[in-house]
């Protein structure tokens, strides 16, 4: 059997990464590893570009011939798997397969397409085994668990099989499918990889409470085992000697201590690459900070979100305060590793005032860098269903990505203060860092954030702004539209010194 995985990847940040490629996706590499442990072989189109045209969809499909095709894909890009699955279907009729989370969360907007004949729910590595084997074999494939499958006008749900629980059992994901040279990974010197699966936490704008509702009465988080994954690490190190650093994407990596002070003595001892890793703030300890330091950690990625408690824990159902925030960040500096904060505004019941808390959370923690978005309420969260609830947005409306504009019409912050919020957040905490110890200045800073009569005005002034608070910064944006290769060699070189 020959497998094709059709794979939109579209990266709307062009301000850092317009020379964007594409990342490997551990998922299909996972499926792909599966399949050919199985005897099928598989391929890949990976499609950053959203534009393609139906000639050159069409040429791909004649390149490879598939049995089978498999979409993976996220919420945002559902629109464009609606129209290739439609253009496959005039080209042959070849059975379609949609996986990945929106295909989990929300199947029945992606069965109810009647180009499309499976969908799958939760984790597919088995279930794509049986099922490339049942076609190849011309086999019943209508009781394969996991499965939602579509017979002419009929649709059959299946239940969903038993998690794997022993990740050991599992193949090492496939990246031979992916071109990493030639994609973000490579250019950037990524070597992604995963310890875990499942999370425990309940964060209202995040899909796990479906997916802890999908599995119930299971053991949800599971590990796989260090030496398992140090052999993996070794494994694509020895494949893909280009790759200059390692960064496990794991939403609880440092979930057990046991486990990760054991990951960093072996990992210091036997990988010695850089390593940077996302870590929930509130399971972060001395403890963990300095095996992380040991092992080669030199960034750390930490969701604050909110600058607000009660948002952050009645909105968003992340309980942790911010002299926990804080104490964390700065522990993080003090032994030598950089923190990079992901951060939201347009949050339901945020006022401006409430963005600003944000960015002096911020400022406080002492964080290197700041990653900021706009919340979008995803399909089948709860932060959705309660925005539905409140009137804040209809229930078919369609969400946009974490930089588009907002979808949701708040009575406490206007789209203008959400966009403004956004675009000024980190010029804003670059300069209550240089400024802020002057009272005076933190006054005027404060009523110039809070005010938006002046908020638009600033908008269009907003690339001189950036030059004159962060110079180097803007020039190196400006530098990666012209020469992003170069300009990426350059940071690398000073970054690690």
């Amino acid at each position: 059997m020959k497998v094709l995985f059709v794979m939109p990847d579209f990266n709307y940040v062009g301000e850092y990464m317009p020379d964007y490629k594409g990342h490997s996706s551990l998922g299909v590499g996972y499926l792909s590893a599966c399949l050919k442990k199985a005897g099928h072989s598989t391929a890949l189109a990976h499609i950053s570009n959203e534009k393609i045209t139906k000639k050159e969809f069409v040429d791909i499909l004649k390149k490879h011939n598939p049995d089978l095709i498999g979409f993976s894909f996220f919420t945002h890009q559902f629109s464009a798997v609606k129209k290739w699955s439609f253009w496959i279907k005039q080209y042959s009729n070849i059975p379609i397969v949609c996986g990945g989370i929106h295909s989990t969360i929300d199947p029945n907007s992606v069965i109810n397409l009647k180009s499309v004949d499976f969908v799958c729910v939760g984790e597919g590595e088995e279930a794509i085994v049986e099922l490339a084997d049942s076609i190849g074999k011309k086999q019943d494939t209508t009781k394969i668990k996991n499965l939602i499958v579509r017979k002419g006008y009929k649709i059959i749900r299946n239940p969903v099989r038993k998690l794997v629980q022993n990740l050991d059992d599992l193949p090492f994901t496939d990246k031979s499918i992916f071109d990493i040279k030639n994609i973000t990974d490579g250019t950037m010197g990524l070597l992604s990889i995963i310890a875990t699966r499942g999370c425990p936490y309940r964060c209202t704008y995040c899909v796990n409470h479906q997916l802890q509702k999908i599995y119930s009465n299971q053991s949800f988080v599971r590990f796989r085992s260090v030496d398992n994954v140090i052999r993996e690490i070794k494994q694509h190190k020895k494949d893909y000697p280009f790759l200059r650093y390692v960064e496990p994407l794991d939403d609880t990596f440092a979930i057990r201590k046991d486990w990760l002070i054991e990951f960093c003595k072996r990992y210091k001892k036997e990988i010695k690459m850089p390593l940077r890793a996302n870590v929930r703030v509130d399971l972060l300890d001395e403890a963990k900070i300095k095996a992380l330091k040991s092992a080669g950690c030199q960034r750390l990625a930490l969701g604050l979100e909110s600058g607000n408690e009660k948002i952050r824990s009645n909105i968003l159902k992340r309980s942790m305060n911010n002299e926990k925030i804080i104490e964390a960040l700065k522990l993080c500096k003090k032994h030598g590793i950089k923190t990079t904060t992901y951060n939201m505004v347009g949050i339901p019941e945020e006022t401006i005032h409430n963005c600003l808390e944000t960015i002096k959370l911020n400022v406080a923690s002492e964080a290197d860098d700041m990653h900021v978005s706009i919340l979008q309420p995803y399909p089948h969260t709860d932060l959705y269903n309660y925005s539905v609830r409140k009137g804040y947005m209809k229930k078919t409306k369609q969400v946009s990505t974490f930089f588009g504009e907002s979808v949701l019409k708040l009575p406490t912050i206007s789209k203008q203060e959400i966009h403004f919020a956004y675009e000024y957040f980190v010029i804003f905490a670059r300069l209550y860092q240089r400024f802020g110890r002057f009272r005076r200045v933190e006054r005027f800073l404060d009523n110039l954030y809070v005010n938006k009569k002046r908020h638009k005005f600033l908008l269009k002034i907003k690339p001189l702004i950036s030059f004159f608070v962060s110079p180097i910064l803007t020039t190196y944006h400006l530098m990666l539209r012209v020469s992003p290769g170069f300009t990426r060699k350059v940071k690398e070189i000073v970054y690690n010194q």
